[in-house]
């Protein structure tokens, strides 16, 4: 484990030893942000001074889904009853279902009346289209942290309100979609550790009074769909992470924001936990530590963030940010993407709200 000692030099420690790190001139750094308490491989040697002289450092080796199930046969990385299909029956789904889809769309600002605006563009081109099994919809659910006091809660409530009387609105999306809904920072929440719970019931009772089908899940939630498995969080986590990077990116990687966005991934991912940071600067509920690990790693990582959208590959998992609902360019559009398990085809659609 990375840590820092009092002098500010770096070292590597575990319950038993700490051994103190000196990065050579010429040292060569993986692809990944290395952050204080983070497991990394360093290579080199030792010195007479009780030194280790860092030729190279690097993430932890990326593990495959399929090292890790064939490790583990029997684990149910669920959490709950876990559902299991032949060869036989998948590909009998997969030629009937595989135009089937899921709609993922982040920072849905209930008090933004632009937003409503843009939901309604989008629901009316699902109704009229192949219905999506579901559509994310992730926080956060108000531009402006939750406050419990005044006008601000009736606020909130009156949000999902007047989502419930939308989406009733469309009988197909009401009748066969399901809503998943993932909290955000600036909902109420009640405490900053993570993971957080679904949202209490009394903000959403005005939605689930019009729409069964709506389901207020916590953050992080992992949902299975045939054999692909998926986690999805919502959280600011990227210029975190970067403003906690231990030891600084090499200049041509720093100023390029797409191999930023890679390193990223990546670190989340060989990492083998959603929050790569030390606990001064994330807290973490530890008894709950378990539902931010990514063992095994899923088929879709959705990792929403205040940043802009993107998405990539890295190895044999998919991942993407879906970025804001409403975003800054292009103007007068809404941002959203669509997953279709069953063909492992992840694209970002633009729609114009006004046409």
């Amino acid at each position: 484990m990375l840590t820092q000692l009092v002098d500010e030099t770096f070292a590597i420690a575990d319950s038993e030893a700490t051994l103190r790190l000196k990065f050579m001139e010429n040292c060569r750094y993986g692809r990944g942000l290395f952050t204080e308490n983070s497991f990394i491989l360093v290579e080199g040697e030792m010195t007479e001074e009780e030194a280790f002289n860092v030729h190279s450092i690097t993430l932890p080796p990326y593990e495959s889904r399929k090292q890790t199930e064939a490790c583990y046969e029997h684990a149910n990385w669920l959490g709950s009853q876990a559902v299991t299909m032949s060869s036989t029956v998948l590909n009998a789904l997969s030629a009937e279902f595989s135009e089937v889809s899921m709609v993922l769309i982040s920072d849905v600002h209930l008090d933004n009346p632009v937003v409503f605006q843009g939901l309604k563009k989008l629901f009316a081109t699902l109704e009229t289209k192949d219905t999506p099994l579901a559509v994310v919809m992730m926080g956060s659910f108000t531009s402006k942290p939750f406050s419990a006091k005044g006008e601000s809660a009736d606020a909130y409530t009156d949000g999902f309100k007047k989502l419930g009387n939308l989406i009733s609105e469309f009988s197909n999306l009401s009748k066969w979609c399901r809503f998943i809904m993932v909290p955000g920072p600036n909902d109420p929440v009640h405490i900053h550790a993570l993971p957080h719970a679904p949202l209490a019931k009394l903000y959403y009772e005005g939605l689930s009074s019009k729409v069964s089908n709506a389901i207020f899940t916590s953050n992080p939630a992992r949902i299975q769909i045939a054999d692909k498995h998926i986690v999805l969080m919502r959280h600011n986590l990227l210029n975190k992470v970067l403003r906690n990077v231990a030891i600084p990116l090499p200049l041509k990687a720093a100023s390029n924001p797409v191999t930023i966005q890679k390193y990223y991934v990546r670190t989340v991912i060989d990492s083998g936990h959603l929050v790569p940071l030390p606990l001064n600067a994330q807290p973490i509920l530890l008894a709950r530590d378990n539902a931010l690990r990514l063992h095994c790693n899923p088929h879709l990582l959705v990792l929403s963030d205040e940043t802009p959208a993107f998405s990539t590959d890295y190895k044999d998992t998919k991942f993407v940010n879906p970025g804001a609902f409403i975003p800054v360019s292009p103007s007068h559009s809404i941002n959203y993407f669509t997953y279709l398990p069953f063909q492992d085809i992840l694209e970002q659609r633009y729609l114009p709200i006004d046409d």
